[in-house]
């Protein structure tokens, strides 16, 4: 990737500080792309994975070194093949995101809605790269996670992504098979139980990540028809013993007659 002046405004620090630091990490170190991965389960809680793929670009090949340096310092950090990958958990607290749940036979449907991406999980990670780095740029450490609600502010960074031609995707997977993904007027590209979120085309008019997934309710499936067989069984059971009791009966009233 070709190198890239590092043109970073102050405007954009102070609007959104950590995708700033993210920023000048792909400028210097050549990024192709980042990817955030957020893996939900039944019970609401998620995975994070960001996974960064980077090339190392000429003036700062210290940059590997430094993140190497700084990824055996922190746990839940591997970083090989030029791939960073940092991960974290979180819980469904409305801080980030709501998480519900339902039972609609013959299904469980679940229900995420994602208001702020967690972005500022890693920031002292980068703050401290960035900090060592020839930028000229020192940072502290309080960003924020981004907000998908704050359109203007939002749709610069649009712009900036667009102008770096990074690839940044965020992608969730949800538990079952995903009947909707969407951003407002943005639709997700879904597969199965994945969808991915084209970050350049979702902040130029961003809203919160609205998800819905269903998976096939097994157990309650197996108990209706446990309960259908026991029914299908006792009617059996009765209507044979009642058949009996009619013999019987027969039986004795024509014992008695000839007696």
């Amino acid at each position: 990737m070709q190198r890239f002046k590092i043109k970073i405004s102050v405007v954009l620090f102070m609007k959104n500080l950590l995708f700033a630091i993210v920023f000048t990490i792909v400028l210097l170190s050549g990024c192709i792309s980042q990817t955030y991965l957020q893996n939900f389960s039944a019970d609401g809680t998620s995975k994070l994975s960001q996974i960064t793929k980077t090339n190392s670009v000429e003036g700062y090949e210290n940059f590997t070194s430094i993140v190497q340096s700084e990824c055996q310092k922190t746990s839940n950090c591997s970083f090989t093949n030029n791939t960073l990958t940092l991960q974290t958990s979180l819980i469904p607290d409305n801080t980030y995101y709501t998480f519900s749940s339902a039972f609609e036979f013959p299904f469980n449907v679940y229900r995420a809605k994602i208001t702020r991406l967690p972005t500022d999980k890693f920031s002292s990670f980068y703050t401290s790269i960035v900090n060592q780095l020839p930028t000229g740029i020192g940072v502290s450490n309080n960003p924020e996670a981004l907000d998908l609600t704050k359109k203007q502010i939002n749709s610069e960074l649009a712009k900036s992504l667009l102008q770096s031609k990074m690839i940044f995707l965020y992608t969730v997977k949800m538990p079952g098979q995903i009947s909707l993904a969407i951003s407002g007027n943005y639709s997700a590209k879904i597969q199965g139980n994945t969808g991915v979120f084209d970050m350049a085309e979702v902040l130029q008019n961003s809203e919160p990540f609205i998800l819905e997934s269903k998976e096939l309710n097994v157990a309650a499936i197996l108990l209706i028809v446990v309960i259908f067989v026991l029914a299908y069984v006792s009617f059996k059971f009765f209507k044979k013993e009642k058949i009996i009791s009619v013999k019987v009966k027969s039986y004795q009233k024509s014992f008695n007659k000839k007696k």
